[in-house]
């Protein structure tokens, strides 16, 4: 997941200046990853980071799942244990104690609404939403630009601070070259520097 996520973000953010009338889509082998130019649709065009953030999370979890690194999610990659978490389960209408406290399934195995506690996918999609709030909130703090830049690049951007949550705040770098459309700077760095190296510590 990991690495499809870094390219997407690194094809995006290095090519931002023809973001708009260009989508890029990844096609992911084992060893090899082919990108194709498409002509973008209006519906492309849309800050909507929504879909490409399902696509790299992968799970639409009813109930909870806990990752390799010891993280509690539920839904699209919420993490119950962010602060803020009791307070967005809650105002979604679920039990934010019975859900953490209770037993986790792998998510290997269907969710047993019967035996674990479940939220609804209302639920989910509205937990998705209190996310990407938060994570374009704090992509403002970081890329001063952020509102000004194509929706592609924007998306991405979104996507990569809902990865990595509060840790963004430390891609001052990254948010600098962005700021000064030396977009191929901030792949670059993205890349080598600090999407990198949080990646392998921050914990899913």
């Amino acid at each position: 997941m990991e690495a499809n996520r870094l390219i997407h973000a690194l094809i995006f953010v290095s090519l931002a200046h023809l973001c708009e009338p260009q989508v890029f889509t990844m096609y992911q082998s084992e060893k090899l990853a082919h990108i194709s130019v498409e002509k973008a649709t209006q519906s492309n065009l849309a800050c909507d980071a929504r879909p490409l953030i399902r696509k790299h999370e992968m799970l639409n979890r009813q109930c909870m799942y806990i990752t390799g690194q010891g993280a509690k999610k539920i839904g699209v990659g919420f993490n119950l244990q962010n602060p803020g978490a009791q307070k967005a389960v809650t105002s979604v209408g679920a039990d934010y104690n019975k859900i953490v406290n209770g037993a986790a399934t792998n998510i290997s195995q269907p969710c047993d609404c019967q035996s674990v506690t479940c939220i609804t996918q209302l639920q989910i999609d509205k937990l998705l939403n209190i996310s990407i709030i938060a994570a374009q909130s704090t992509a403002m703090t970081v890329v001063g630009t952020f509102k000004s830049l194509c929706c592609s690049v924007q998306n991405v951007v979104t996507d990569i601070a809902f990865d990595t949550g509060v840790k963004f705040s430390q891609f001052k770098n990254f948010g600098n070259f962005l700021d000064a459309s030396n977009f191929q700077e901030a792949a670059d760095d993205l890349s080598v520097m600090e999407y990198c190296s949080l990646e392998i510590s921050k914990n899913r």
